[in-house]
């Protein structure tokens, strides 16, 4: 088991940036570190790549016959698990240096869940960590694709940030679906709420036919009981607020003309009152395609980008916003540009018919990439190489709310600095999902073998940055609405 023994160390932390002796971070991995394995017959080993750190999963040299086959259904079954509680597994690929073939997992720098109640944390922390824990059960239930080996062991919690990790998969699939909840049961009272919690834990040991969303409805009622009385006060002062942005609401009435001129199902969220030019276009959650048609917002004149001393100019902010700050996360788009898609499930099948034809990238393309379009012709989305530049070429300095990590401050090798917010992202562009925990930036560059047994799975190269991982070699499916930020050639 990845337990705290095997994920404690004190020379180098995920979320700061990795500068080698000799060069910058290459596709290689170095400093191996057995780890304890999961069982007799896997091999687990932290390794370094692109500046940071990896576990790798492979089969001993003595079970190679029925540890292959059971390492590559992990694969399939860990793969498509998209949850911030879920380590997530990258690749299955064969790696020269363990001259085998090797899981390659996110590594996450935490401690078990044992661990972590010892320091004694707060009755607020450990009902943070226990709705973390019901969610992502929660979701391997939908998934029907439980765990299989859930316990205090495989849950991780992140130093920083206290984040809820779960690692260590069981490699043969419980036939079972609900044999987690039981062992969700156990964490439960090991981290010892309050009793109004018990309808969760007796609900996890009885039996029937269960689905994530009754397990996530009942917490929610048992830790809702409390709320309401401690909201009370506040009732007054929030009925005073709403009769205050009513009457703000009325003075807007007057800007109702002007955004006559945006398409049919989309809305202005923000004008300069008398100026047509300066706006942003949003659909529905700020999910959009956009229209090539109109004018490029000021906002985004080429003077505003920002030279971090590397081959391209960065913009300071994402598309769909207009200023640098905390709570500005901007808009959330597909891969692929087309204004012709409007109904969600054609979308995601005329989508992969356009990846077809693109060769490698799409930066610059004047009808399909989302800077190009939204920002103009001097702008376009980041190639994969360019991000990667961005990753081993530029300091990160995570930007603290609180306790918990919002952003990154990237500092260039010249001194001049952007800021990437933790945006989140959505899987069909109806709900966010990750907001304030991941950022999820569009790279233009195609993934040209899909690393999945699926063949309609069209997926491209993207940033991904938490308060554990930040890297440029991740993919997602390309229907998948994300952040872009756009860059400019000198």
């Amino acid at each position: 088991m990845n337990t705290e023994e095997n994920n404690q160390h004190t020379s180098f932390s995920p979320s700061d940036f990795f500068e080698p002796a000799h060069g910058i971070p290459g596709e290689t991995f170095t400093d191996f570190t057995p780890l304890k394995g999961d069982s007799e017959w896997m091999r687990v080993t932290r390794a370094r790549r692109f500046g940071q750190w990896w576990v790798l999963r492979s089969v001993d040299s003595a079970h190679h016959e029925q540890g292959d086959e059971l390492l590559s259904q992990l694969f399939h079954r860990c793969v498509m698990l998209w949850h911030p509680s879920v380590a997530r597994v990258m690749a299955l690929q064969y790696v020269d240096e363990l001259d085998d073939t090797a899981l390659i997992e996110e590594w996450v720098d935490g401690m078990s869940l044992d661990a972590w109640l010892s320091d004694n944390p707060s009755s607020q922390l450990r009902e943070s960590v226990a709705r973390q824990v019901v969610d992502v059960v929660a979701y391997l239930l939908d998934k029907n694709c439980p765990h299989g080996d859930l316990c205090s062991d495989n849950v991780l919690v992140t130093r920083n940030g206290g984040n809820v990790k779960l690692i260590s998969f069981a490699t043969i699939p419980p036939a079972n679906p609900n044999e987690d909840l039981p062992a969700l049961a156990n964490i439960l009272q090991l981290l010892q709420l309050d009793k109004k919690y018990a309808p969760v834990v007796n609900w996890c040991n009885s039996d029937g036919e269960k689905n994530g969303e009754q397990l996530r409805e009942l917490f929610h009622r048992c830790s809702s009981r409390t709320k309401l009385r401690l909201m009370l006060p506040a009732l007054a002062l929030l009925t005073a607020i709403i009769v205050i942005v009513g009457a703000w609401h009325l003075g807007q009435q007057h800007s109702t003309a002007q955004a006559q001129a945006v398409p049919d199902g989309y809305f202005v969220d923000t004008m300069a009152a008398g100026d047509d030019s300066i706006f942003s276009v949003h659909a529905l959650c700020n999910f959009l395609y956009l229209h090539v048609d109109k004018p490029t917002p000021r906002y985004v004149d080429p003077s505003v980008a920002i030279d971090l001393g590397l081959s391209v100019k960065w913009a300071s902010i994402n598309v769909g916003e207009q200023r640098v700050a905390v709570n500005r996360l901007g808009s959330y788009y597909p891969w692929i540009n087309d204004t012709t898609l409007q109904l969600r499930f054609e979308r995601a099948k005329l989508i992969k018919n356009v990846f077809d034809s693109i060769s490698g990238t799409l930066s610059g393309d004047t009808l399909r990439d989302v800077a190009t379009i939204a920002w103009g012709k001097h702008w376009r989305m980041p190639t994969r190489a360019e991000f990667q530049e961005l990753v081993d070429r530029c300091e990160w300095h995570p930007r603290l709310h609180g306790e918990r990590i919002v952003g990154y401050v990237v500092t260039g090798p010249n001194g001049n600095c952007i800021y990437l917010p933790l945006a989140g992202y959505s899987k069909e562009g109806i709900n966010l999902e990750e907001v304030g925990l991941s950022g999820n930036y569009w790279t233009a560059t195609s993934c040209p073998l899909p690393p999945t047994d699926i063949a309609d799975a069209k997926q491209a190269y993207y940033l991904r940055i938490n308060a554990d991982v930040i890297s440029a070699e991740q993919v997602q499916r390309i229907e998948t609405f994300m952040s872009v930020r756009p860059v400019m050639d000198y």
